[in-house]
C-alpha cells in the first residue's frame, strides 16, 4: 500500500476514534448517572435518617453511619473507576506502567478475578499517542472481562520482542473465562468494544488480534510498531 494510502486509512480510523470516544463518554456519563449518582442521592437520604435517630436511639445511628461510611467508600471507588477511563492524564501523572496496573488492580477490587501482572516492556519505546492507545486497549479488555468472562485467573502482560530493526512491542491481555458464545470472535460492526480497540490500534499503526485462548478463555493482543517511526 502507498504512503497515501496508509494516511488515508490512518486518518479514516482516527476519525471512527473520535467518533467511539463520543459514544464511550456518552455511557460513561449514563452510568455514573445511574450508578454514583443515584449512590450519592440516597446518601444524602441516609444523613437526614441518621440526623433524625441520634437522639431518639444512638446506637441505631451509629450502626447506620458505620454502613454509611462502607457504602461511600464503594461509591468513591466506583467514580475512580470511571475517572481511570476519561482520564489519559493518568499517563502523565504516574506514566504506563502504574496506570496499567491501577487498571488491573480495579478488575480485582471489583469481583472475584485475580490479575497476574507481568510489564516487561519499557514505555519509553512508545509515542504519546501509542501510549494512550495501549492503555485504552487494556482498559477495554479488563472491562469486557469483568462483564462477560466469569474468569477466575487474568493475566496482563507487556514485552518486547525482535531484533532492534524489526522490534515489536506487545499488549496481552487473556483469561480463563467463558470465552466466546460461538467458535470465532464477534464481528467488529457487531461489537462495540471490539470495533473501539481495533480503531484505536489502526489510529497509531498498530495490529490487533483478539482469539480464543488456548485455556477457553480470550486473548487480546495489541502489537506496536515502534522502529516504525525511526
Amino acid at each position: 500500500m502507498s504512503d497515501e494510502g496508509r494516511g488515508g486509512g490512518r486518518r479514516t480510523a482516527q476519525q471512527r476514534v473520535l467518533e467511539a470516544e463520543e459514544r464511550e463518554r456518552a455511557r460513561i456519563a449514563q452510568e455514573i448517572h445511574d450508578g454514583p449518582a443515584q449512590g450519592l442521592a440516597n446518601a444524602i437520604f441516609r444523613v437526614d435518617l441518621v440526623r433524625r435517630q441520634l437522639e431518639a436511639d444512638p446506637a441505631e445511628a451509629q450502626a447506620e453511619l458505620e454502613e454509611l461510611r462502607s457504602f461511600l467508600n464503594r461509591q468513591l471507588d466506583e467514580l475512580r473507576g470511571f475517572m481511570s477511563q476519561l482520564r489519559p492524564s493518568l499517563l502523565d501523572d504516574r506514566g504506563l506502567d502504574r496506570a496499567l496496573a491501577e487498571a488491573a488492580a480495579n478488575l480485582a477490587t471489583s469481583g472475584a478475578t485475580h490479575v497476574e501482572v507481568n510489564l516487561a516492556a519499557p514505555a519509553a519505546e512508545l509515542s504519546p499517542d501509542e501510549q494512550v492507545t495501549a492503555l485504552r486497549v487494556a482498559q477495554e479488555s479488563l472491562r469486557n472481562i469483568a462483564k462477560h468472562g466469569q474468569a477466575r485467573l487474568a493475566w496482563l502482560e507487556t514485552r518486547l520482542v525482535g531484533p532492534p530493526s524489526e522490534r515489536r512491542w506487545i499488549l496481552e491481555v487473556r483469561d480463563d473465562g467463558v470465552g466466546f458464545e460461538g467458535p470465532e470472535p464477534p464481528q467488529p460492526e457487531h461489537h462495540f468494544g471490539i470495533r473501539f480497540m481495533r480503531d484505536r490500534a489502526a489510529s497509531v499503526g498498530a495490529d490487533l488480534a483478539v482469539e480464543r485462548a488456548a485455556d477457553g478463555g480470550v486473548r487480546v493482543r495489541l502489537t506496536m510498531h515502534p522502529t516504525s517511526r525511526r
